[in-house]
């Protein structure tokens, strides 16, 4: 699966959850989505525990999620989606991470892993 339908794609926009305790960052990254040529449908949450929610009935294309968050961790976060979705395309963000958080996060299964200021 890629990350981008285009308007013309028969399978319509893309959805995408984005997890972020700062619910200005989740949403700068969605208006960010929003921007690109992609179609996207993009929605935000502030806790990882309604998210958690949210794929389990309404499961999205995608999950962009931060990595340190209060109730749950970004990795913490994925191993639950996992159990319910082990397909489903999860991408963490973190401003706080190093080399040992991206190599948690990529022995955990995560999809890709990008430090918070990169484009």
């Amino acid at each position: 699966m890629t990350l981008g339908a285009t308007m013309d794609d028969d399978r319509g926009p893309v959805s995408v959850l984005i997890v972020d305790d700062d619910a200005n960052w989740a949403q700068l990254a969605a208006r960010l989505l929003n921007k690109t040529e992609w179609a996207f449908e993009v929605v935000t949450a502030t806790d990882a525990v309604e998210a958690l929610e949210t794929v389990r009935t309404d499961p999205p294309d995608c999950v962009v999620s931060d990595f340190r968050m209060p109730e749950l961790t970004g990795i913490e976060f994925l191993r639950e989606v996992r159990e319910v979705h082990p397909e489903l395309p999860f991408v963490i963000v973190t401003s706080k991470g190093d080399e040992s958080v991206a190599s948690r996060a990529i022995a955990e299964g995560v999809t890709d892993y990008i430090p918070k200021g990169y484009d």
